[in-house]
């Protein structure tokens, strides 16, 4: 098992070619004084080049918060440990951490605060044809209510609905909040998807 050490000052983490450094601060509260913590991990942890381009921006966004999360969480536990494991950097791992974190999960008002905020919703309202065309606005709303049923943890939808509802957010809204949580909860459904079945006729 390969370990990163964790370093008491962000410039003493100094990344190489092919390395990303990692870092987080505590701020100084009744409870604990004020710290930064930060790590070297391979570039490759955070990079996601085999996924497709549009979509790229927003899956690196989550493993970069991610890495983020997974050290401040390990600093949390074992505040006087300066070493930790880089297979907990590994993209699988980042992702099940990350989809194992209830704090970034957004309920169904905060999600539909910061959909109708986004540069998305924006967009598509402030074409004419949402004033003036029923059809188009039907369409925005049931597109709308596909969001914000993404709160709810027993909801699934096609893959083909999850890709056509990626490829109409706008880019301004990838590497959001909102944008990964939609992310997030995409990744949840490819992971049902993925499942194995099997048939028990013959059994």
């Amino acid at each position: 098992m390969k370990f990163t050490t964790i370093h008491t000052q962000i410039a003493a983490a100094i990344a190489k070619i092919g390395e990303v450094t990692i870092s987080e601060s505590w701020k100084q509260t009744a409870n604990q004084t004020r710290k930064d913590r930060a790590i070297v991990i391979p570039m490759e942890c955070v990079k996601a080049p085999d996924a497709p381009e549009q979509f790229r921006p927003l899956i690196e966004s989550v493993l970069m918060t991610a890495a983020k999360m997974v050290l401040k969480a390990h600093v949390n536990e074992s505040p006087n440990n300066f070493q930790i494991s880089l297979e907990s950097f590994e993209r699988p791992a980042l992702m099940d951490f990350f989809l194992a974190s209830s704090d970034s999960w957004m309920t169904k008002e905060n999600l539909e605060k910061a959909f109708t905020a986004s540069a998305t919703w924006a967009r598509i309202v402030g074409r004419e044809k949402f004033k003036s065309d029923a059809v188009y606005q039907a369409n925005a709303n049931g597109f709308k209510a596909d969001i914000l049923k993404l709160a709810a943890k027993p909801t699934h939808l096609a893959e083909e609905r999850r890709t056509k509802i990626l490829s109409v957010l706008d880019e301004n809204d990838l590497d959001s909040d909102l944008g990964v949580f939609i992310q997030r909860r995409f990744d949840m459904m490819a992971k049902k998807d993925n499942e194995a079945t099997y048939s028990a006729d013959d059994l």
